[in-house]
C-alpha cells in the first residue's frame, strides 16, 4: 500500500484542478494500493480545500485515508530564482515535517519545489505543462509562462505542437529523467488561453494513468538512473515539436 503527497495549487473555482481527477480515480479503485493521501497546497481559501474537504466528510466510506495541509504565506523566490537561507531552511523543514509524520513514499507535485531533494529522485515526480526542452523549461518557465511561449513559437511557425511532461525530479530544473512526454495538437488555438485549456484537457486524461503506473511499480527509476517500462508502453518518450 502507498501513502502519496501531493502538491496541489489550481485555481481559484478549480475548474481546472487535476487533484479532482486523480482523487476521482482512487474512490472509484482506478487507482489501486493507495492508503493515505496528504493534500499540500499553498492557498488554503481555493477550492484545492473545498475538493479535499468533500472527501474528509465521507472518510468512513472511502477505500483510503485522506488530509489536507496547508502552507500559508510559502516562501518567495527571489528573482535569482532561489530561497533566502531563512526561507530555505523552513522549507526543508516543512518538507521534513509532512514526510516524517505520514509516511510518505511518493510525493507528486503540480508545481515544484527545489529544495527538498532529501527525498530521493525515485519517489519525486513533477508534471510540466509544456516541453521541458527549452526555452519552454527550465527557470521560471511554469504556468502560463510556458503556454505564452508556446503560443508565440506557434504563431511563428517554429514549433508544431505542444505536450505535457512527466519526470522525475533532480536537481536542475525540469531535467531529466523524462517519464513520459503527450503530444498536444494545437489546431484551432487562437491564443494562450487554449493553448492552456488543451494542455489541461490531456493532462487530466493521462496524469492519472502514469501515476498508477508508477504506483503500481510498472514505471521505475533504477539505480542507474534509467526510467523502466512495461513492454506495451505507448506514450512518447522523445517528442519532435517540429514534426
Amino acid at each position: 500500500m502507498a501513502n502519496i503527497w501531493i502538491f496541489a495549487s489550481g485555481t481559484r473555482n478549480g475548474w481546472w484542478s487535476g487533484l479532482k481527477k486523480l482523487l476521482e480515480r482512487v474512490e472509484s479503485w482506478e487507482i489501486e494500493w493507495v492508503e493515505n493521501i496528504v493534500v499540500v497546497s499553498n492557498h488554503v481559501k481555493w477550492w484545492v480545500y473545498d475538493i479535499v474537504n468533500k472527501y474528509e466528510n465521507r472518510q468512513d466510506v472511502l477505500p483510503f485515508n485522506i488530509k489536507f495541509h496547508s502552507v500559508n504565506n510559502f516562501p518567495k523566490r527571489w528573482d535569482n530564482w532561489h530561497f533566502s537561507p531563512h526561507d530555505l531552511e523552513l522549507i526543508k523543514q516543512i518538507g521534513a515535517w509532512i514526510m516524517e509524520e505520514y509516511h510518505l513514499d511518493y510525493v507528486f507535485l503540480s508545481w515544484r519545489i527545489k529544495h527538498i531533494l532529501w527525498i530521493p529522485t525515485e519517489k519525486l515526480v513533477n508534471i510540466h505543462p509544456g516541453p521541458t526542452q527549452k526555452p519552454y523549461g527550465g527557470v521560471w518557465m511554469y504556468g502560463h509562462h510556458v503556454h505564452n511561449k508556446v503560443w508565440e513559437d506557434y504563431k511563428n511557425w517554429i514549433i508544431k505542437r505542444s505536450c505535457i511532461t512527466m519526470h522525475y525530479v533532480t536537481e536542475e530544473v525540469d531535467e531529466w529523467p523524462i517519464i513520459c512526454q503527450i503530444p498536444v495538437v494545437l489546431e484551432w488555438c487562437d491564443s494562450a488561453e487554449d493553448v492552456w485549456r488543451k494542455v489541461n484537457q490531456v493532462e487530466h486524461e493521462f496524469q492519472w494513468i502514469i501515476t498508477k503506473m508508477i504506483i503500481d511499480w510498472d514505471i521505475y527509476l533504477d539505480k542507474k538512473g534509467i526510467v523502466n517500462y512495461p513492454d506495451d508502453f505507448q506514450y512518447n518518450l522523445e517528442l519532435n515539436l517540429k514534426e
